[in-house]
């Protein structure tokens, strides 16, 4: 089965935040639990850019939410294709709606405050 998303919605958000920075899938009690890693910015070793822009973003700062966003943007409109869950996705991204966007930088957060 293959998705196309064209939109970043509340209704594909969670297979695009798992895109970006990875996430677990399958079911433990039948052995099919398998882990997405994140894409390569968000892996540790490329993270020390980007800690300062999400700390200053978590503080409230325009810039680093402007940039933030441009970062998340830039790299759903390159993604192609996605598997996850035993499911295919094809991303060809050209809209982000403004809750979906701010649900995905919150997730991106989280995975560079955790490192």
């Amino acid at each position: 089965m293959n998705t196309e998303i064209t939109a970043v919605t509340a209704l594909n958000v969670d297979i695009c935040a798992t895109y970006l920075v990875g996430g677990w899938s399958g079911r433990r009690e039948i052995s099919t639990r398998r882990y997405t890693k994140p894409i390569d910015i968000f892996r540790t070793q490329y993270l020390s850019p980007l800690v300062t822009m999400c700390a200053d973003a978590e503080a409230g700062d325009s810039k680093a939410i402007s940039a933030l966003h441009n970062v998340i943007k830039i790299e759903l409109q390159r993604a192609k294709w996605f598997r996850f869950d035993n499911k295919e996705y094809t991303l060809n991204i050209n809209s982000f709606d403004i809750d979906a966007l701010s649900f995905l930088m919150n997730e991106v957060m989280a995975q560079v405050n955790t490192h």
